[in-house]
């Protein structure tokens, strides 16, 4: 993992370099800002690379490309650690934001970490600002001036239960390879998170502290019912920094066990391009 540290701290200037415009969250075309609205928060501030919030998914969707500058593990920007800017269309949004309590820049475990989905209306032209004491969110808006205070709720992300040992149900593993350099890690099971604080050991003091089903080197052992499944990875290794989410749907058969694999792995640099999840039975 030390190359990987050294590849994140070496990129980290090139973050600092300036702030971009507000990341277009919306399909189609970039429209003007008068025609949209603004979520922002500022972060945290102070030094390192693991943010107290991280900002998952926008209206259902992880994100689909890296810019520099950006985390690349969803929307927050590395130069103002924790910190995001989203343009909005008007009307209502989910974001999803994954918050711990990690203490100081470089701690490895957070003891506690929560995936909430906040629900906002917005308006064209408004600017609303996130905060959160704790795990306790705000959302203020600071224009115009007669919006007063912005309709929104939070909900957590529910848990994903595993079947009992005595119900029907399918295994799904992964193993970390003597020469694989890159892991999967499975953050999101049918769009449901693990209960467990979660992290990754060794890994979390350089990268954002979220919710994995995986353990180090992307270890997993996980029943799930018979039938189908939506699985939300990212693939992490020595050599890549990228981790963009990866979707992909198995289809588990009762009494089965299945042993993930990564195929067809690309990288540029340090970027990882493209990655497949293929289901090994055995």
């Amino acid at each position: 993992m030390r190359l990987l540290l050294v590849s994140l701290l070496s990129a980290l200037p090139l973050a600092l370099g300036g702030v971009a415009a507000p990341y277009p969250a919306y399909p189609g075309p970039e429209k003007p800002a008068a025609e949209t609205a603004l979520f922002s928060y500022k972060g945290a501030g102070g030094m390192g690379l693991t943010p107290r919030t991280w900002v998952y998914k926008v209206d259902g969707e992880t994100r689909a490309q890296f810019r520099s500058g950006v985390l690349p593990f969803g929307y927050n920007k590395t130069h103002s650690v924790g910190g995001f800017a989203l343009a909005l269309l008007p009307g209502e949004h989910s974001v999803e934001i994954v918050l711990n309590d990690r203490k100081g820049p470089m701690t490895k475990v957070a003891a506690r970490i929560e995936a909430q989905r906040i629900h906002l209306r917005v308006a064209a032209g408004g600017r609303y600002r996130f905060s959160h004491d704790g795990f306790a969110i705000t959302i203020a808006a600071e224009a115009p001036a007669s919006a007063g205070s912005p309709v929104f709720s939070v909900e957590e992300v529910p848990p994903y239960a595993e079947p009992p040992e005595t119900a029907p149900h399918a295994t799904l593993t992964y193993t970390h390879a003597g020469k694989a350099d890159i892991d999967p890690y499975v953050l999101r099971v049918d769009d449901q998170v693990t209960a467990a604080a979660g992290g990754i050991d060794g890994v979390n003091y350089a990268l954002p502290v979220f919710k994995s089903f995986s353990a180090g080197k992307g270890a997993l052992t996980l029943r799930l019912a018979p039938g189908p499944h939506h699985l939300e990875w990212m693939a992490l290794g020595d050599r890549v920094i990228d981790g963009l989410i990866q979707h992909t749907t198995v289809n588990l058969e009762a009494g089965r066990k299945y042993q993930l694999q990564i195929d067809k792995t690309e990288i540029k640099g340090s970027v990882l391009s493209t990655a497949t999840l293929r289901l090994v039975e055995y």
